[in-house]
């Protein structure tokens, strides 16, 4: 039935959280993702995965604001925002997973913490997408 393939829509609008530093003055995109994908539970990088490669080619680091999805196109720039602790933080999505568990978004230690997320019971996230890469 068509419920089961139901699609939500995230809008970009430019502008976005004022914060963002990756803001884009192109005109408004859409981007079909499954609507389980933009909200759940977090979790961040084990500390072994420190100065191994993202799935973009980059160098991890624990201290920067970046996380992996397995479905945002790598590059897309995310607002996520604890439900627990109402926090927000902006990321750009540079590798893939988390592929264990129920978790959507795989965090760094920075992001976590930014978030409370590391420390709470309550890791669910709203994830909301701001800026797809060029």
């Amino acid at each position: 039935m068509r419920a089961a393939l139901l699609i939500s829509f995230a809008i970009l609008l430019p502008g976005g959280h004022p914060a963002c530093e990756w803001q884009s003055s192109e005109p408004v995109k859409k981007l079909l993702v499954a609507s389980e994908a933009l909200s759940g539970d977090a979790c961040y990088y084990a500390k072994k995965f420190e100065g191994r490669r993202t799935a973009n080619g980059e160098v991890f680091r624990h201290d920067l604001f970046t996380a992996a999805h397995k479905d945002l196109p790598l590059g897309t720039v995310v607002l996520v925002r604890s439900r627990a602790t109402g926090s927000e933080v902006i990321l750009r999505i540079n590798d893939r997973g988390p592929f264990g568990g129920r978790f959507v978004i795989d965090l760094t230690r920075a992001a976590a913490e930014a978030l409370g997320v590391h420390a709470s019971a309550d890791r669910g996230v709203q994830i909301e997408v701001l800026r797809l890469p060029n």
